[in-house]
């Protein structure tokens, strides 16, 4: 080979590669607005969130694509005449924009588990009162309840546990702790 095919074929070499690059790029943005859009879905479906918080997870995932987005026309405006500089800088820009909505991502997941547990936790206390009234009416007709009471009892520590744990992780995914939030969900 001679000297100019290798330099011809080291310059196909790197246009390749910038496309690649490209490509890979423009891969991870979507697979960041899927994500999104996933969550999106969740918030719209959840009927354990009141309208006000939904509305503001939905207006902060609106905010989170629209930064996504603006990464992805970076990215769409490379070429193969690109230049490392301009890739590196596209590159960095999908990379911000993935850290800057991370937290947010892992705050509204924990928001939306934190609000199925709510829900989990008012079916149960209504359960609770349904079995209370049940057990009532036993002993009023001489059944022996002992056994039952105490399993009840411990029901009872378990679902004020619940509540409390649930109105921890509610205070502190207000204040954004999403670690500390989270641990309360377990």
């Amino acid at each position: 080979e001679t000297y100019k095919d290798l330099v011809l074929g080291s310059k196909e070499k790197e246009k390749e590669i910038k496309v690649k690059a490209k490509e890979f790029l423009l891969n991870i943005i979507d697979n960041v607005l899927n994500h999104l859009d996933k969550i999106k879905a969740n918030v719209e479906s959840n009927e354990d969130l009141t309208d006000e918080e939904a509305k503001e997870i939905l207006d902060k995932i609106a905010k989170e694509v629209e930064e996504v987005n603006t990464a992805k026309a970076k990215v769409d405006a490379l070429t193969e005449e690109s230049t490392k500089d301009e890739i590196k800088e596209a590159a960095k820009n999908v990379k911000q924009s993935w850290l800057n909505i991370k937290l947010e991502i892992e705050k509204n997941v924990g928001k939306l588990m934190n609000a199925r547990i709510g829900g989990i936790v008012i079916k149960s206390k209504q359960l609770e009162t349904k079995l209370s009234r049940v057990l009532e009416k036993m002993a009023e007709k001489g059944k022996d309840t002992t056994i039952v009471n105490s399993l009840v009892d411990e029901f009872h520590a378990k679902l004020n546990e619940a509540k409390e744990n649930y109105k921890l992780a509610t205070e502190t995914f207000a204040k954004d702790q999403v670690q500390e939030g989270q641990s309360y969900m377990k």
